[in-house]
This record gives C-alpha cells, sequence and structure tokens, in this order.
C-alpha cells in the first residue's frame, strides 16, 4: 500500500511545487488585475457617466473612449506576458521531465 507511483513522487518535489506555486500566484494576479480593468469601462458609464463622456485634453477625445483603448492594449501586453510566463513554466516542466527520467 506504501507505493507510490512516479507521477506521485514527481509532484512532491520542490520544483514541481515551486512551478505549482508560480503558475497560481503569476494567474491569480493578472485575472485579478485583468478582470479590474476590464470592468473599469462599464463600471464607470454606469457611476459616473458625466466623466466618461467629457472630453479630454489629448484629441478632444472622451475619457470612456481612452478607457476602450486602453483594454485593447492591456489586452495585448497580456497576452505577451502570459507568452513569456508560458515559455519560464514550460522549461520548469521540461526540467522536471529530465529529472524524473522521461
Amino acid at each position: 500500500m506504501g507505493h507510490k507511483t512516479k507521477a506521485g513522487m514527481v509532484t512532491e518535489t520542490s520544483l514541481f511545487q515551486q512551478l505549482l506555486r508560480q503558475k497560481r500566484l503569476f494567474l491569480v494576479t493578472s485575472t485579478v488585475c485583468f478582470s479590474m480593468v476590464y470592468f473599469l469601462l462599464p463600471l464607470a458609464i454606469g457611476v459616473m457617466p458625466q466623466w466618461v463622456n467629457r472630453s479630454s485634453p489629448l484629441y478632444g477625445l472622451p475619457w470612456g473612449w481612452w478607457l476602450a483603448f486602453a483594454q485593447i492594449f492591456m489586452t495585448w501586453i497580456w497576452a505577451w506576458v502570459y507568452w513569456w510566463r508560458a515559455k519560464t513554466f514550460d522549461r520548469m516542466a521540461e526540467e522536471i521531465r529530465k529529472r524524473s527520467g522521461r
């Protein structure tokens, strides 16, 4: 009964635990930040419509448009950061595979 599988032994390694902690921290942090920025525009429209419709000093566009454009750029930046971090996680997973003999 005390016999552990190879997968069970891999999940107990410190490198695997570190990978899970880093992934969890990144995903939770980025999801919270992304959600806050994503819901800022609809909340601003509902709570402060006069501010969202006010012209900004930049090109006279309303602040609501700037928030919408910011969401586009934020999505691109978030996708790039996710891609960059995924490469790091893939390297860690490959190192775990090498150490486990797979």
